[in-house]
């Protein structure tokens, strides 16, 4: 019964997948059809209502933003591990150690939704 189970939410879960990929593909191929891939990938003006469709700049921020973010994290969260793990106090450790788990779990959209606001 379990096993039954488990397999029809894994088969679920691959025909989902592959139900996106197909609806990407299948919106992506009638506008590249129309817009040259070399031209969206390297023009810098995204102006959709003009016709243009340059999305380099929003790759440039996105790596940006995530080489920002890295360097801030990794810090940090090697840090705190370090510190949990070897010099924290044992009541410390049971109190903080769930609440950072729990942050992690957080998706960023979230929190970046609760920063906005």
């Amino acid at each position: 019964m379990w096993l039954l189970l488990l397999a029809a939410a894994a088969t679920a879960s691959i025909l989902i997948t592959v139900g996106i990929v197909f609806v990407l593909f299948s919106e992506a191929i009638p506008f590249f059809g129309e817009v040259d891939f070399s031209e969206f990938a390297t023009n810098t003006v995204w102006s959709p209502l003009g016709g243009e469709f340059g999305v380099l700049p929003l790759i440039v921020t996105s790596i940006y933003v995530a080489a920002i973010a890295t360097i801030v994290a990794v810090p940090l969260g090697v840090g705190s591990a370090i510190y949990l793990s070897e010099y924290a106090s044992e009541p410390f450790r049971k109190v903080i150690k769930p609440v950072l788990e729990l942050l992690a779990g957080i998706p960023t959209v979230v929190l970046g939704f609760f920063a906005l606001y």
